[in-house]
């Protein structure tokens, strides 16, 4: 099997500022961004195993903001505007069923190593154990090609996500 999974991802974690001293505080959030993943094994009966990789990127919400005391005046909040990409891969595990006719659903989990990608203002790199889960139907054209609509949550320490997916499903 082959899939191609792009989708809309929400991060829902909000970096508060965790500092005591309020000169050195941040505050971190994102806006919704888009998601790829791509992943592909070995079909046995209704269960799969392979591979995946995913690509997710976010911007952070214009409410971002850092201060430290070297900037002027005192307590100035410097806001920023910058991107997190994450890329990950990982061991991709999942059962599908027929339900009626051409409509069949799903659901998989995943575990793997991420890294990401971000400016918050200055350029750094965050990496980890990254964990996914996802459910969903599917509509199968035919005995080689399905339409899939589902649901993906996607665990990383700086920007997890919930995710809407639209993808397709190769089988040979």
């Amino acid at each position: 099997y082959f899939l191609l999974t792009p989708g809309y991802a929400i991060p829902y974690k909000i970096h508060r500022p965790s500092s005591p001293f309020p000169e050195h505080d941040r505050h971190k959030r994102y806006d919704p961004g888009v998601s790829v993943i791509l992943s592909g094994g070995l079909e046995i009966s209704d269960f799969r195993i392979g591979l995946g990789g995913m690509f997710k990127r976010n911007m952070h919400h214009e409410s971002s903001y850092e201060r430290h005391p070297s900037l002027l005046p005192p307590l100035h909040r410097d806001y920023f505007r910058k991107t997190a990409e994450t890329y990950a891969g990982f061991l991709d595990l999942s059962y599908s069923t027929n339900f009626v006719g051409n409509l069949g659903g799903y659901f998989g989990a995943g575990i793997g190593y991420y890294l990401t990608v971000l400016e918050d203002p200055r350029k750094r790199v965050d990496h980890g154990i990254f964990a996914t889960g996802n459910l969903g139907l599917s509509y199968n054209f035919n005995e080689m090609v399905a339409l899939r609509l589902g649901y993906r949550y996607l665990h990383e320490d700086e920007v997890p996500a919930h995710v809407a997916e639209l993808g397709l499903d190769f089988e040979f």
